[in-house]
């Protein structure tokens, strides 16, 4: 959740000072889907800790999730993304914190299999 916060506030302030024409816009109907994501994100994760979901329905809110975030983030701030190395560097941080969450996801599976 860390690197989704550093990539959204280290963005932001590049492109709405920005001067292209259609900014504001592209950043109001983007949010939504930011907004979106970090709420399924967040759920994934609560799920994740508390095991209620199966592997399989926890797999897929968490990529639910990262597409959902990668999307509208792209759409709000387009080839600016990764304009920065604490950019890259948060998104590199991002994935890694959603490979761990697949990993524990994987882990139950394998779990359920050997119990079965």
């Amino acid at each position: 959740m860390c690197a989704v916060w550093w990539l959204y506030f280290e963005t932001h302030e590049e492109k709405a000072i920005g001067k292209e024409l259609g900014t504001g816009q592209r950043i109001l109907y983007g949010h939504l889907g930011i907004y979106c994501a970090l709420s399924t994100l967040s759920v994934a994760i609560s799920f994740s800790i508390s095991g209620e979901l199966n592997p399989l329905q926890q797999t897929l809110l968490t990529t639910i999730g990262v597409i959902t975030f990668l999307a509208s983030f792209f759409l709000c701030y387009g080839k600016k993304i990764l304009s920065s190395r604490a950019q890259r560097i948060a998104m590199i941080v991002f994935f890694i914190s959603i490979s761990v969450i697949y990993s524990a996801a994987l882990l139950r599976f394998y779990e359920m299999l050997l119990f079965m």
